[in-house]
């Protein structure tokens, strides 16, 4: 027998003459058949287990435009909304600050870093339904950079008057926590894809 089992029937006895092609024994069909639906109920729990997993990391991957464009609302809010009074000509080549700050190498860089800030913007928006998440990332990480920067100047501003300075910071948190939102649900969308996809390579 090519497999083990308990013996159900025997058709010749010690000594009887024997045939080629003749059956002597039959194996005990009930275990091999319990085992053989196991196997198959195995084989199908496991590809709905894959079935599964590729439909949660399809329902991740569906949900990558929505967080992108939601990213970059949230970033066009913060650079567009929340800091505009704060400069002036601020979507031209030389943006200038509404006010001075004691670090005049803080003013250069805020000036420069707001037409590179905008452009950013400019780009993303061109091209936001096939964007990636890295590429989201980037552009957040870069827009809240500038925010750090600008919240520097304002701390550090000369003859503001204190409403305006309490006005300014105010836009400035809420730029921050724009960005800051935005930025984690890049962050865990990619985390979960990343995951999900393991989870569906150690099915298969």
């Amino acid at each position: 027998f090519e497999i083990g089992g308990r013996i159900f029937w025997v058709g010749v006895d010690i000594g009887d003459k024997v045939f080629a092609g003749q059956t002597l024994a039959v194996l005990d069909s009930g275990e091999f058949s319990s085992r053989l639906a196991k196997a198959e109920a195995d084989v199908e729990t496991r590809s709905l287990e894959v079935e599964k997993a590729e439909v949660i990391l399809n329902n991740y991957r569906g949900k990558i435009s929505d967080v992108i464009n939601d990213a970059y609302t949230k970033a066009d809010n913060a650079m567009r909304q929340q800091t505009e009074e704060m400069f002036i000509d601020d979507e031209t080549l030389s943006p200038k600050l509404t006010f001075t700050t004691i670090n005049s190498q803080t003013e250069i860089d805020l000036r420069a870093k707001r037409y590179l800030v905008s452009e950013t913007l400019n780009v993303w928006l061109e091209k936001v339904s096939q964007g990636s998440l890295s590429d989201a990332r980037t552009r957040l990480n870069t827009i809240r950079s500038f925010i750090d920067l600008l919240n520097d100047a304002i701390v550090n501003s000369v003859n503001l008057k204190e409403a305006t300075v309490i006005g300014y910071k105010t836009k400035i948190n809420n730029a921050r926590a724009g960005i800051n939102f935005a930025l984690s649900a890049v962050n865990d969308l990619e985390q979960n894809i990343a995951t999900q996809h393991k989870v569906v390579a150690e099915q298969k």
